[in-house]
């Protein structure tokens, strides 16, 4: 597919696209579950290396106020709107507010049911999860401006409106994902079934990740970027399931290890807590534009579905 965005610098760092030959077409194109059973691509990716990719990450957040200042402004928004719904702490949760999903749906699950209880929490969920897909809409849109254009301005919040549908499905289907694991979790127990959980959010980010960051750059459907998604994630030699297991497990660990800043129980958290709040939501930033980068850096060696055939016409 031929890109037409006018605005990308003449030196883009995405990889040129393949000469289209007829050896990178499947013979027929796959449905969502299609995408994730058929076999992997057979291209090789030359996605950059972990390290390399962090690093323009970081430099394209921290280079950008838009994206700095609106960690704390929605973290902001987010506790005193949570303090409202009747929110007691402790405010460490709030380290994942700007958690990609899965693993901000985790955090969405505990927050709805410590403020509603368990069979009113699972309601809210859906509300959180929405709002969740609002938020990863606009903030994937200016990533995604950041590294084309290398500025953020107003058009990253119509495209960031113009994705919610495909963030929203994100954000359901990893919302199913942990569903099915907790019932695992119940039936097996212990080690094992801590071991499913983690497997459940590794897997889930590394299937749909890229979902919303296709939305943003290439103006596909919901559908589609989905399934696009988890072609670019199965891609040979991309590292893209280790990278997702470098940001599950340490997020998970910032959750629940003891001692951190805002660990008490109160809803006036020290400045101490705050700075920690915003530190660690502004590296869930950083991560959400490195994934960006590395889905933009091979995006023209993702196979295209082929076309659906259709069925032939009895006379």
């Amino acid at each position: 597919m031929t890109n037409k965005n006018p605005k990308r610098p003449p030196t883009s760092y995405r990889a040129p696209r393949s000469n289209g030959s007829s050896a990178d077409v499947a013979p027929r194109r796959r449905g969502l579950l299609g995408n994730f059973l058929a076999p992997r691509p057979r291209v090789e990716s030359s996605m950059p290396k972990i390290p390399t990719s962090l690093w323009r990450g970081f430099i394209a957040v921290v280079s950008s106020p838009v994206l700095v200042l609106s960690v704390p402004l929605i973290l902001l928004v987010e506790w005193a709107a949570a303090v409202a719904l009747g929110f007691q702490g402790p405010f460490s949760v709030m380290a994942s507010a700007l958690a990609l999903p899965p693993v901000g749906t985790v955090f969405d699950g505990g927050l709805a049911t410590s403020l509603f209880g368990a069979q009113a929490g699972l309601v809210m969920l859906v509300a959180f999860v929405v709002l969740r897909a609002v938020i990863l809409g606009f903030l994937t849109a200016a990533a995604v401006q950041k590294l084309d254009e290398d500025h953020v301005s107003a058009a990253a919040l119509k495209r960031g409106v113009r994705i919610i549908p495909t963030t929203l499905a994100v954000g359901i289907t990893d919302m199913f994902i942990l569903t099915i694991s907790s019932i695992l979790v119940q039936i097996l127990g212990g080690a094992i079934g801590l071991l499913i959980q983690i497997a459940a959010l590794i897997f889930a980010l590394y299937l749909l990740v890229f979902a919303p960051v296709i939305a943003a750059s290439e103006h596909r459907g919901m559908p589609e970027s989905l399934g696009r998604s988890i072609r670019a994630g199965r891609m040979p030699g991309a590292g893209n399931l280790a990278f997702a297991a470098i940001y599950v497990i340490p997020a998970i660990v910032v959750s629940v290890i003891p001692g951190l800043p805002g660990k008490l129980v109160g809803v006036n958290p020290s400045v101490g807590s705050w700075a920690f709040a915003i530190v660690v939501n502004l590296i869930q930033v950083v991560f959400l534009t490195t994934f960006a980068f590395r889905y933009l850096s091979i995006a023209d060696e993702v196979p295209e579905a082929p076309a659906r055939e259709r069925p032939a016409r009895r006379r």
